[in-house]
């Protein structure tokens, strides 16, 4: 008998949306506010008050920005690099870190002014930040 071909299935995928990245959100922070968002250059800043008695430590964090600004290079506390890992497309969220962990304690009644760095001119908006802190809560802000 002639020989015969067996027939080759065909397999369609269906593409599926990667979800968004996301961090677990406690209850908001009493003792800590998000403020002055600001661009300058490839930076954005946001000023991260402490208005309690005790310190606090970010532990994890997710910021929706432009994609405009390209690539997220660097975050910076105080001008200490805290995280340096790059990420192409918006949201980030970051909980691993660099560095030692006081880099990211802000002290009671202080300020630390966290930046964002990007590859091209920061956009001067369209920015959403949460901040999950040690003591069990969740800042956010938006500028």
């Amino acid at each position: 008998p002639p020989p015969t071909e067996t027939p080759q299935s065909l397999v369609t995928r269906t593409p599926t949306a990667t979800p968004e990245p996301e961090i677990q959100t406690y209850a908001t922070c009493d003792q800590v506010r998000i403020e002055g968002p600001r661009a300058k250059l490839k930076r954005f800043h946001f000023n991260v008050v402490n208005t309690g008695a005790s310190p606090v430590r970010i532990d994890a964090l997710k910021i929706d920005w432009p994609a405009s600004n390209e690539i997220l290079e660097d975050i910076l506390a105080n001008e200490v690099q805290i995280w340096d890992a790059l990420d192409y497309e918006p949201p980030t969220v970051v909980v691993e870190w660099m560095g030692k962990a006081r880099d990211r304690v802000i002290s009671a009644g202080n300020t630390m002014d966290l930046a964002f760095e990007f590859d091209e001119s920061a956009a001067a908006s369209g920015y959403r930040l949460w901040i999950n802190f040690d003591v069990g809560c969740t800042a956010n802000g938006s500028g």
